[in-house]
């Protein structure tokens, strides 16, 4: 019988498991309370209880010292590495005893609706209003400067810090003409007992994308390799041709450091980085232990542009491919990916308001064959109805900005990325483990 567990609904109360984290993992608080106090009313402030932590720590958040009943707007403020300043506001009315919680109260208007501690932080956008791609969890951290004002009257600020590594994580550039593929290695800091470690790589936008998700996740003891196949120095120009084997070279260097269990290796793929994943899991069962992946198809497409050819390669073959994503490719069995060849669990999110195709359809599509064939591991699927492809982006409380990925609602994809970011640190603990 196979293990399968699926969540179809998700809640706040699923990320307030991280704080109670094994011993393994390291602590979210990574230092001491920091920034400034700058009130016009000496006696206002702005409390967070990790003013500098982890970027997916739920913080607490509170202004006291406000008259009862006040009407005050909370602002969140930041500036990303290519300058571009983005903002998010809300209006809250205080309490009888002059306090706002954001973990209790909701804004009357403002960049969210509804109670969200971490609201001001995924609903933060450009000030200019241009679209972007939202890349806010630079090395060093992220400076979030809070400010409360009543009618344009600055009353307190404060400056919290979200940074994206714990100490002790090394990061090491890796080029094809070193080792044979383009990457970026994350070591974890403790590597004296081996474990799981995870090869990680992203969909069509190509290039080395996935930093902030490989530190995180060495902060929490995965060693992690991000790794490019497309679009940077030294690789084919576009998602064309792009050999398996490309990644099974990254799979055995990943294999072979310091606090990486060679039997205990996850592959971890969005998009149509989730094929990838998915065809290395059933094509290259003893050297693949587990996958991930997020927002995924369970068919092999053209390459991108469909112009482009197939996109994958096998022994120089072109895999068989369909231009159309659907579930079971109907009418091309040969395309359909063989999930069911995967000597591992399978992790798989999705978003039933997906934009870009059909995620959810596909990944229960690969549930059902995955039942059918009995496989023997503890599968899993997160499927949250109102999520975008933007779900897929994984690290919680980050805004999206982009076209298809944002969901049925604004904070679709922060609740869905907040409920499923547990579960996928749960599912990586027990690669291999049983």
């Amino acid at each position: 019988m196979v293990a399968m567990l699926v969540w179809s609904r998700f809640s706040v109360a699923a990320v307030l498991m991280m704080s109670a984290c094994t011993s393994s993992r390291p602590p979210h608080t990574v230092s001491s309370a920091a920034g400034s106090t700058t009130p016009s009313r000496s006696h206002v402030a702005i409390r967070v209880d990790h003013p500098q932590a982890l970027v997916d720590v739920l913080l607490h958040i509170t202004v006291t010292g406000l008259e009862p009943r006040e009407r005050v707007s909370v602002q969140a403020d930041t500036t990303d590495a290519t300058g571009m300043d983005f903002r998010s506001a809300a209006s809250f009315t205080a309490g009888d005893e002059g306090e706002i919680d954001l973990a209790r109260d909701a804004p009357s208007s403002g960049s969210y609706s509804g109670v969200d501690p971490m609201g001001l932080f995924w609903s933060m956008a450009p000030v200019d209003g241009a679209p972007s791609y939202v890349d806010l969890l630079q090395p060093e951290g992220q400076p979030v400067t809070l400010t409360v004002t009543d009618q344009g009257q600055t009353l307190a600020r404060r400056t919290v810090l979200r940074r994206p590594v714990s100490p002790g994580v090394t990061v090491r550039q890796l080029r094809p003409a070193q080792v044979g593929f383009y990457g970026a290695y994350h070591s974890a800091a403790d590597v004296s007992s081996p474990g799981p470690a995870v090869l990680l790589f992203g969909g069509s936008e190509g290039g080395l994308h996935g930093q902030a998700t490989a530190s995180l996740l060495a902060s929490y003891g995965y060693p992690t390799l991000d790794l490019a196949y497309f679009k940077e120095p030294g690789l084919p120009h576009m998602l064309s041709r792009i050999p398996l084997e490309y990644f099974t070279r990254a799979l055995g260097w990943l294999s072979r450091q310091p606090g990486v269990d060679p039997r205990r290796l996850v592959v971890s793929g969005a998009s149509r980085g989730s094929e990838a994943a998915l065809l290395l899991g059933a094509r290259f069962p003893s050297l693949v232990h587990g996958v991930v992946a997020l927002v995924p198809g369970d068919v092999v497409l053209c390459g991108f542009p469909c112009s482009a050819g197939p996109a994958w390669t096998l022994g120089g073959k072109p895999l068989p491919y369909v231009q159309f994503p659907g579930p079971g490719a109907p009418g091309h069995p040969a395309a359909v990916i063989p999930v069911e060849r995967i000597r591992g669990p399978v992790f798989l999110a999705c978003g039933g308001h997906d934009d870009v195709w059909p995620s959810c359809p596909m990944a229960h599509a690969m549930v059902h064959r995955l039942q059918a064939r009995n496989h023997p591991y503890r599968d899993v699927l997160v499927d949250y109805p109102k999520a975008g492809h933007g779900v897929g982006l994984l690290v919680p409380y980050d805004p999206d900005q982009l076209s298809g990925l944002e969901g049925a609602t604004p904070d679709a994809n922060a609740r869905a990325r907040e409920a499923a970011w547990p579960k996928l640190l749960d599912f990586l603990a027990r690669v291999g483990g049983g």
